[in-house]
């Protein structure tokens, strides 16, 4: 029943069907998107609020709900008045003009569950009379906007005629919302569909809203709720509205999705589909509405309902109008799509003739070229957006350079109170890695500040002390900030008892400071090295060393903990791969899984795949790393996930390669980070400058500085 929004990245793909397309908006806290579209024509606005009678929508009409009778469409809306929010009713022979009744519900007496709002109400004719269940609340907002507030509760009334009078049922209790389950906050009423001798209600949900179903035989009885949603509460779906389409035996719901961008509003109205009603499955969704098809609503987009009419069905929805996210003043909206439906993912199929293979319900999803050989691959095209989106094509040049005798390496990059600071490394007169802090205002101009790992006197990491960033915020486009974990900011990084370049063994331990933003030294644990190649769990790609780390905190525990170490090894010289290990507080860890999960160049058994970087752009988790000799030079590509352990390779244009003087032997070792729209995509650079710091960008800035590189 909230109304929400948001577009912080937004990636799209025409294809020669004009109705369906690719799209993907990604979110802050990486909650799922729909990489689909299923474009609806928007009319525009069909009904204003301002003139019902009594002044029941003076401040807004918004939860369209739409229904036929006789020839006569019975549009139920919630209207905003005097007193708060009540359902009330218009009503149209052509859905052009319409008569508005004003409203169809009262509020309850003091006490009551619908005391301070009545409104949303779903309806179903069992052929004798027309059975309503709406939304009631004894909460409220302040005024004047009264908005209704949790809990959200199903009540019910009954009617002969949709245009009432309707009579309420308050001994009539259908379901409640239950501490401690996916409905303890919100139990709303959604469509009402009949399957055999059964009532099956899509009802909304939250803690995290969700969609689930209530099941009768009595709709003046009690409702069953199934112990799981049908979808999963991180999809952020509210609110209902189904349509069976005859010709392909295929159920389309409609709902709300929920966005966020500063707060949570319904940035779009969302379509599932399935052959089954018992049974949905939460890739198999698109966006139907939302700010780029919408005509005058850019931001938020209102609850839907959908209506057959001739051979195209109509979408009512309502919305704020322009940027606004307001609950207030808002307008019922109507948009169209053409029937019969077809799912979007045929219609790509058809259109691009991609590979396929057959998902739960039986339709068709492009997958990658070796999606036969694991069921998990990303889809290409999913694939090619990511590339579309992480590009940088303009090289801005070198940011750092180390001083006389000194090669600098391994950039990785933050943001805090406003600043940029790079961690990196250096190795001066080839004695071995220390660890330096740099500073920029505009991650092109770059002071350097000091040192916060060196060698120390003694012990496994006397002569090499590579730090890399741990913890950062993972969403891509997002705050590019560090993570505390027990109060500390966390660094992983790789340690040697030996003087020279990377001299075995190497293995890996973990640092931690208050103070990241200034040149001082980190503190290690007294438990270093956490792993290394002696261990009695080593596994063979790592049994010579252990390189770079990369650790991620996974909130969701999807490895069953919540750090995810991700870390390059060496089987021999010239042959890494990259594998995972877990930890529950970030001292401890344990190899997960046999061996490694992204590797190249098995064929030759040479080749390096190392020093990755991970980040989330929606529900896909995307690896970033470099690669090397197992074809020639060395250069920056990435890899997909959806679970952090099957990966799907990109095997297009790489991401950055050798191409100006100042790389032109080596273009490797990636961190990217977006930030108001550009991409930037730091790497180590080797030519004729020696071993350097390189910018690229998918923006040309260029004139930003006296740089005047080539793209």
């Amino acid at each position: 029943m909230h109304q929400l929004t948001v577009v912080i990245i937004a990636t799209v793909l025409s294809f020669p069907c004009a109705d369906f397309s690719l799209a993907q908006t990604t979110y802050p806290d990486g909650r799922p998107s729909a990489t689909l579209r299923m474009d609806a024509k928007d009319q525009g606005v069909v009904l204003k609020h301002g003139d019902g009678p009594e002044k029941c929508d003076v401040l807004g009409a918004r939860e369209a709900l739409i229904f036929e009778e006789k020839g006569v469409y019975h549009l139920f809306y919630d209207g905003s008045g005097p007193k708060g929010w009540l359902a009330c009713l218009a009503t149209s022979k052509d859905l052009k003009t319409w008569e508005k009744k004003g409203p169809i519900l009262d509020f309850g007496k003091p006490g009551a569950s619908d005391s301070a709002a009545a409104c949303s109400p779903w309806v179903y004719f069992d052929g004798k009379e027309w059975h309503m269940f709406y939304l009631g609340t004894p909460n409220v907002s302040g005024a004047p906007d009264l908005i209704p507030s949790f809990p959200y509760l199903t009540l019910k009334a009954r009617s002969k005629s949709l245009a009432g009078p309707w009579i309420k049922q308050p001994d009539v209790v259908p379901f409640s919302c239950k501490p401690n389950t996916y409905y303890a906050q919100t139990a709303s009423p959604g469509h009402i569909v009949k399957q055999g001798d059964e009532f099956l209600m899509f009802f909304s949900a939250s803690m995290k809203r969700t969609l689930a179903i209530a099941r009768t035989k009595d709709l003046n009885g009690p409702w069953a709720i199934d112990p799981q949603p049908i979808v999963s509460p991180e999809e952020q779906v509210e609110n209902s509205s189904l349509y069976f389409e005859p010709a392909n035996g295929t159920w389309f719901l409609f709902t709300n999705h929920i966005g966020l961008d500063g707060g949570e509003y319904t940035d779009a109205v969302w379509v599932y589909w399935s052959k089954d009603l018992n049974s949905w499955d939460a890739r198999n969704k698109a966006v139907v509405l939302d700010g780029k098809n919408c005509t005058w609503s850019k931001k938020c987009i209102g609850m839907p309902s959908v209506v057959r009419v001739g051979k195209r069905l109509a979408v009512f929805y309502d919305a704020p109008g322009g940027n606004s996210t307001s609950h207030m003043k808002r307008d019922i909206g109507l948009a169209w799509l053409e029937l019969p439906l077809s799912p979007p993912l045929a219609a790509l199929q058809a259109a691009k003739s991609i590979p396929v293979q057959p998902p739960s319900n039986g339709h068709k999803a492009p997958v990658s070229p070796d999606a036969d050989k694991d069921s998990k691959a990303v889809p290409l095209e999913r694939m090619r957006q990511v590339y579309e989106e992480v590009k940088t094509p303009f090289k801005y040049g070198v940011v750092i350079r180390g001083e006389a005798n000194q090669l600098v390496d391994s950039p990785s990059v933050f943001r805090k109170d406003g600043q940029w600071y790079m961690v990196y490394v250096t190795i001066t007169g080839s004695v071995g890695y220390e660890t330096c802090l740099a500073r920029s205002a505009d991650l092109l101009k770059w002071e350097k500040l000091g040192k916060i790992l060196s060698f120390r006197p003694d012990g496994w990491d006397r002569w090499q002390r590579a730090g890399y960033l741990a913890l950062c915020d993972t969403t891509w486009g997002g705050s590019n900030e560090l993570q505390t974990y027990d109060g500390k900011y966390w660094m992983s990084f790789l340690g040697g008892a030996l003087q020279g370049y990377e001299t075995d063994p190497l293995a890996i331990g973990l640092a931690w400071t208050k103070t990241p933003t200034e040149a001082r030294e980190w503190t290690s644990l007294a438990e270093n090295p956490v792993l290394h190649r002696d261990q009695p769990d080593v596994r063979p790609f790592e049994k010579v060393t252990l390189y770079k780390s990369n650790i991620i905190w996974d909130k969701a525990k999807t490895l069953g903990s919540p750090f995810v170490m991700y870390y390059n090894g060496k089987i021999k010289s010239g042959y890494e791969k990259i594998g995972i290990a877990v930890s529950d507080d970030m001292i401890h860890w344990k190899r997960y899984g046999k061996d490694s999960v992204v590797a190249n160049g098995e064929d030759k058994q040479h080749g390096i795949t190392g020093d990755p970087q991970v980040v989330k752009m929606g529900d896909l988790w995307v690896m970033f790393y470099f690669g090397a000799f197992w074809r020639p030079g060395a250069f920056d590509t990435f890899a997909c996930s959806t679970d952090l352990v099957n990966w799907t390779k990109w095997t297009g244009p790489d991401l950055v390669q050798s191409s100006e003087p100042w790389d032109k032997t080596f273009a490797h070792k990636p961190w990217l980070v977006k930030h108001d729209g550009v991409v930037y995509h730091f790497y180590n650079a080797v030519g004729d400058q020696g071993r350097v710091i390189a910018l690229a960008t998918s923006k040309d800035l260029r004139n930003e500085s006296n740089q005047g590189n080539k793209p």
